[in-house]
């Protein structure tokens, strides 16, 4: 039954979740409740499936980290309200400004089924996404921000926002403004975010999924705890947001075969873990995310991490 449940319970949840929302809004245009009702439930048995189906029982137990999720859920998602208002309200303004037409499907396929105009979004712009992810790994100035995603010693659902508003926001204007841009349907937009949001439920969650082959399509929980280990070499990885097509092209697909991920989280055990405290982070004189005697004692570090790794098993 739980090898079932590993392998069966993501399709299900994420992919009846899209369908619920594709059935309110075209069938029953309903389109409040269809964002709210299938990420409800996910929400939920998301939140279940972690005390029945745990991929690592450790990280079920609180780390004075629930209080700093909840602050970021809270303010990102209205961010991304605003966001997706003001995102569409300013490419209509700098159309009229410039005396052009609005897009109006021009550039966007508005005659396919909406679930494949779906999966066209989801590839569109996570290319986008992605190179801005792995910017942000690379450059000092974005990584400050994106820093506090990696903040984490465990993964559970209700981290799949801590995000800089910074970062969320640029990651906000990235999924809406590009489709809206092109055309894209406004309730495709509304689908693909609820592919997001119970997909990235599912990305940090801390159950013991089976993607098999969807591995190779999605970025899911089997690769994306890899892109928060502690050790470097493996957090640049697996930059794709939703899909990881991206990843497979550009040669940063990563997922070993005979062993679990190890530690995680940023090498400054000091790094602030209080929602305050972070955002300061991001603006602070010195970075924060490593400790000030890392540059010269890389190896030692690793070492070090290895040492911990080998005592998880």
């Amino acid at each position: 039954m739980k090898q079932l449940l590993a392998i069966s319970l993501y399709p299900l949840v994420v992919g009846g979740a899209v369908v619920m929302a594709w059935q309110l809004l075209y069938r029953l245009q309903l389109p409040l409740a269809s964002i709210l009702a299938p990420l409800g439930l996910a929400f939920l048995v998301v939140g279940l499936m972690e005390r029945l189906l745990p991929y690592r029982a450790a990280w079920n137990v609180p780390r004075d980290d629930v209080a700093t999720d909840a602050a970021y859920i809270g303010v990102n998602l209205a961010l991304r309200e605003l966001v997706n208002a003001g995102a569409k309200l300013g490419l209509l303004a700098l159309v009229a400004a410039l005396g052009l037409q609005a897009p109006g499907g021009r550039y966007w396929p508005v005659d396919w089924h909406p679930l494949a105009q779906l999966a066209l979004a989801l590839l569109v712009f996570d290319f986008f996404e992605y190179w801005f992810h792995r910017a942000a790994h690379r450059w000092p100035w974005l990584w400050r921000f994106h820093a506090i995603h990696h903040s984490p010693t465990r993964l559970y659902f209700f981290n799949a926002a801590r995000f800089h508003f910074v970062d969320w926001i640029a990651l906000s204007l990235i999924e809406v403004a590009i489709l809206f841009a092109m055309g894209a349907d406004p309730r495709v937009i509304a689908i693909a975010v609820v592919f997001i949001q119970s997909h990235g439920l599912f990305q940090h969650s801390n159950i013991d999924v089976r993607m098999g082959p969807l591995n190779y399509l999605l970025s899911g929980p089997q690769l994306h705890r890899w892109h928060h280990s502690r050790l470097i070499r493996e957090s640049d990885t697996n930059f794709g947001n939703n899909v990881i097509v991206w990843d497979l092209l550009f040669g940063t697909f990563y997922l070993p075969r005979d062993r679990q991920v190890g530690v995680l989280g940023l090498l400054n055990p000091d790094f602030p873990q209080t929602f305050l405290g972070q955002l300061k982070a991001a603006f602070a004189p010195r970075p924060l995310d490593k400790p000030a005697d890392y540059h010269g004692r890389e190896a030692q570090y690793e070492a070090a991490i290895e040492a911990e790794n080998a005592t998880l098993g």
